[in-house]
């Protein structure tokens, strides 16, 4: 109960990863991501390449691929140009992964 007021506060964020939750300070200018993002994050580290690319390489239907990249997205760590292709961004928040 502590954790959802403080939530609402806007004192700290929840991250899930694996059916578990983690908290964090908001202060901390960190983002959680599981090792299965961190290898997304691998495979767009020198190219740009399209959902179905990405979704033929980690072997997962389109909407799966395009969950995790929306995901990543809404953390700031990758972006969609406008020839619809993901891109690896430098993130302003420490990356945890767990």
């Amino acid at each position: 109960d502590v954790l959802i007021d403080l939530k609402d506060k806007g004192t700290i964020t929840n991250f899930r990863s694996d059916n578990k939750s983690y908290w964090i300070r908001n202060d901390q200018n960190a983002v959680i991501i599981s090792k299965l993002k961190l290898e997304y994050l691998k495979y767009l580290a020198n190219s740009k390449k399209s959902t179905m690319e990405i979704a033929k390489y980690f072997n997962v239907d389109f909407q799966s691929s395009k969950r995790r990249l929306k995901n990543l997205e809404k953390l700031g760590l990758v972006k969609r140009n406008n020839d619809k292709k993901w891109e690896k961004i430098n993130p302003i928040k420490k990356v945890i992964i767990l």
